[in-house]
């Protein structure tokens, strides 16, 4: 019985792996995916994995180019920099950035860690150059303080806005103020507002006629 060499090759650029054999057939599977069954002498003649992958590129060749092209106009910038300079998502530009990190056309310049010194977010630029040292975490109680107070701040300027606005002057007159919004009054009844009753004399005296 012929003695099958079991060890991973590579296949369309990704590891494949043995699962076992069938007389004149191998059944493989990459990882995370259903196997399928080869022929022996495909097998055989496919690279033995050695521990390191071509650089797969996947992604629209326009994408890869307008990536670089942002990353050139700005020098170091961050993913969410690139993100609206393409207007592609930042997901899509990550994955870009990491294929061209694996290609050694781009390098993490640095990182910003922020104002609170907790983010690590990567500043990339284009070269083949060594990638900047990740800073050094603070303790864990210096970023409780700072969580502390900034929440604190935060809920600060939250009470602010909820406030309502400065009650309006009282109007003189309160039917007035009941038609144009009071807020002293606006929700009572108009039929428990004071009120004055205009009469007019209908009787005239006879001077008055005689003038007329």
């Amino acid at each position: 019985m012929e003695v099958i060499d079991v060890r991973t090759r590579i296949y369309k650029k990704e590891k494949l792996y043995f699962v076992t054999h069938i007389p004149g057939y191998v059944v493989c599977k990459h990882a995370r995916r259903t196997p399928f069954v080869m022929r022996q002498t495909i097998w055989k003649n496919l690279n033995v994995f050695q521990g390191k992958l071509p650089v797969k590129n996947i992604h629209k060749p326009e994408n890869v180019v307008a990536v670089c092209k942002a990353l050139g106009e700005k020098m170091i910038a961050p993913t969410s920099t690139l993100s609206k300079m393409t207007g592609l998502t930042q997901v899509t530009v990550d994955r870009i950035l990491n294929y061209l990190h694996a290609s050694h056309k781009v390098y993490i310049a640095d990182y910003d860690v922020g104002k609170l010194r907790i983010n690590r977010t990567r500043l990339w630029a284009l070269g083949d150059h060594a990638d900047a040292t990740v800073p050094a975490s603070e303790p864990a109680e210096v970023r409780r303080e700072k969580m502390k107070a900034h929440r604190s701040k935060y809920e600060e300027k939250r009470e602010q806005k909820g406030k309502p606005a400065a009650q309006a002057a009282t109007y003189r007159d309160p039917l007035t103020a009941a038609f144009f919004g009071a807020r002293e009054i606006a929700n009572d009844s108009l039929a428990a507002l004071p009120s004055h009753v205009y009469r007019q004399a209908m009787d005239t005296s006879d001077e008055m006629e005689a003038a007329a």
